[in-house]
């Protein structure tokens, strides 16, 4: 059993992985890039422009469900992910001229490649998962998390706290790519026993209607949720480290603290005993914390918090494990209500496929909204 679970934890893995990578590499990526502090908004946009992938990808499903079998997609998705990683780690410091500038064009470009492949993952991976036993989707929320907390941890030991980086911005993707080969091979084992897939209900428009009903606030939850954590706060967060004497070392610190607590929050969710169900209430503790980053980052002022940063990073680390941790109880939520009304195993899946939906449109508005503040509003300077 613990070999079963380990491979769905390595698959799962995969799911956010180069995405997180890039994020984390951020402070290094700045001081080579063009864009400067706005390379964040750039990347943020190319990031959300790939949500198009997972809307196609829904919208086929209303017609067959799925639009092609699971492990054809899953294939796919694993397969450009090793490729993607491996030509980051080639070309991710190539620029090109566009309009007249330089930009990160390459980065930016296979950011999109990777970014379609993960956000497209959100509406595959759950699906596939929940087509074995119950046990196995807290595997893959489990790998999912550690997509996040094993970029932050090698990028922790490439940049020690005083000292010039341990190894480049190459050899780190490199390794990217060879756990995305790793999590490739976890999932070839997923084909063997004794995973049994069992096969779902059918969804019938009464059932749907149903669903919504009661699970409609939990998804529009998590929606605002990713417009803030995942849309606003990346774009908007190196602005308020711009006040320190080192606001490269505030920014990876903070970007480091931050990819490591928020899945130990949500892990906390795992504890039936340590579970609130108040989801209203945890959406204001997360958001009045981010909405105070945010404000420092218009004023470009974190440094008034401490003169090294650290009270900033606090905060960030303190804002990003209640978002993890009211991320997983919204899920959480999700299946217990399901469980609750008694509704059919079909019901699960069509809920966590209109959270994973309402995931990436938050994002995409929130990540919108900061573009333009950014590049266009004259409130930030690089």
């Amino acid at each position: 059993a613990f070999v079963s679970h380990l491979s769905v934890l390595l698959f799962g893995l995969s799911s956010w992985l180069l995405v997180n990578a890039v994020w984390v590499e951020l402070a290094l990526l700045v001081q080579s890039a063009p864009e400067g502090y706005a390379l964040a908004s750039h990347m943020a946009i190319a990031l959300q422009a790939a949500n198009i992938f997972p809307l196609v990808y829904s919208i086929m499903a209303r017609w067959k469900d799925p639009p092609a079998p699971y492990q054809a997609s899953v294939g796919l998705i694993l397969v450009m992910g090793i490729a993607s990683c491996e030509l980051l780690a080639q070309y991710w410091n190539h620029t090109a001229v566009v309009f007249g500038e330089p930009r990160s064009a390459v980065l930016i470009l296979l950011l999109f490649v990777g970014g379609a492949l993960d956000c497209t993952s959100s509406v595959v991976y759950w699906p596939f998962v929940s087509t074995f036993d119950e046990p196995y989707t807290a595997s893959l929320a489990t790998g999912e998390s550690l997509s996040g907390s094993l970029p932050a941890l090698l990028a922790a030991w490439q940049i020690p706290l005083s000292g010039a980086p341990l190894f480049g911005v190459s050899a780190f993707f490199h390794v990217m790519t060879t756990l995305m080969v790793l999590s490739s091979a976890a999932f070839a084992t997923l084909h063997l026993p004794p995973f049994r897939p069992h096969t779902a209900a059918a969804r019938t428009p009464s059932l749907l209607h149903r669903v919504l009903d009661r699970c409609k606030g939990p998804v529009l939850w998590e929606g605002w949720l990713k417009l803030v954590v995942d849309g606003v706060y990346p774009s908007l967060f190196p602005f308020a480290c711009k006040g320190f004497a080192d606001p490269y070392r505030v920014l990876f610190v903070g970007g480091i603290v931050v990819s490591l607590v928020k899945p130990l929050g949500a892990h906390v969710a795992t504890y039936p005993f340590l579970r609130c169900r108040r989801i209203g209430l945890l959406t204001a503790v997360w958001t009045l914390q981010f909405a105070v980053i945010i404000a420092l980052a218009f004023l470009s002022s974190g440094h008034a918090l401490s003169p090294h940063g650290w009270l900033l990073v606090a905060l960030a680390g303190s804002g990003g494990c209640w978002a993890g941790y009211t991320h997983a109880m919204l899920f959480v939520e999700l299946g217990l209500t399901c469980s609750e009304a008694r509704l059919p195993p079909a019901a699960r899946t069509a809920c966590y496929r209109w959270a994973g939906q309402s995931t990436q449109a938050g994002a995409l508005t929130g990540t919108i909204v900061a573009f333009v503040l950014v590049n266009f509003s004259g409130l930030f300077s690089y």
